[in-house]
């Protein structure tokens, strides 16, 4: 008998709620739009869109406030429409019962800006996809340049961190995620991050990267073991150049394993 009440009771209560949330979904359909509320996140320093650019395109897909309701507002439709931005990673929009629509972007956020052969210019992001360039803000990240012919219309829907998505045979597809490799695991390090500004691509397909202090060029080759090529850096800024100086080499070598090859800088005056 206990447990028969147990289990009426508990219907009963279902039954409350839906009752009550069916109440409250109409009586919020009834309320008119009042206020906007937009906020976008500006990790990294990222300022790829802006409110008064959200607020414009929201009022011009036909929300004025005071003349909609709550209901009229297709949430879906502005989160389709917020996510093909080219700089938003994902928009969220919802409303609560006193009026207020939420809208919350997630900007993309850039880790190198690529000069391409063909004349092309764009970024990668974090995540290994290509974005273009926006008209109303520039990031400030690494640039690479030199040999690498990669259109940004040809390469756009593809995913640079993923090997499984592109053509190793093809050189700008290699190159790309190679840069990929390069530009993350740099982008851990916060000494790394403040000391390499560009990255280039010699003749050779090789990569060097030229840093911030120091007037030397550092040949890395390729992407690979790119952490310990890092290590060894490390250790030989610590040991060799703090003690002998910033501008002994011209070149500083990290191709080969567990070696730091070097290439004196003419008339410096070391042994």
């Amino acid at each position: 008998m206990k447990k028969a009440l147990n289990i009426a009771g508990w219907v009963v209560g279902v039954l409350l709620l839906f009752v009550l949330v069916g109440f409250t979904e109409n009586e919020l359909a009834k309320v008119p739009y009042q206020n906007l509320n937009i906020n976008i996140d500006t990790e990294g320093g990222n300022f790829f869109v802006n409110q008064d650019e959200i607020s414009r395109a929201f009022i011009n897909r036909g929300y004025e406030s005071g003349t909609v309701a709550l209901q009229d507002i297709n949430i879906k439709d502005l989160e389709t429409f917020f996510d093909q931005y080219p700089s938003v990673k994902k928009s969220q929009v919802y409303t609560s019962i006193d009026g207020t629509v939420y809208i919350q972007i997630m900007q993309r956020r850039p880790i190198a800006r690529i000069y391409s052969n063909n004349g092309d210019s764009y970024y990668m992001d974090e995540e290994g996809w290509l974005m273009p360039l926006s008209p109303s803000y520039t990031s400030r990240v690494p640039v690479v340049n030199g040999q690498i012919n990669a259109p940004f219309n040809l390469y756009y829907s593809i995913n640079f961190a993923e090997e499984d998505s592109i053509n190793t045979d093809i050189p700008g597809q290699k190159r790309l995620h190679e840069l990929f490799l390069v530009v993350s695991a740099i982008n851990k390090s916060k000494l790394w991050d403040a000391q390499f500004n560009q990255l280039y691509f010699n003749t050779d397909g090789e990569m060097e990267l030229i840093p911030r202090v120091g007037n030397h060029t550092i040949l890395i080759g390729n992407a690979q073991s790119i952490e310990e090529k890092l290590n060894k850096l490390h250790l030989f800024y610590k040991e060799g150049l703090n003690k002998i100086g910033w501008n002994a080499y011209s070149t500083i070598n990290l191709k080969y394993k567990d070696q730091v090859v070097c290439t004196k800088r003419t008339h410096y005056g070391i042994n």
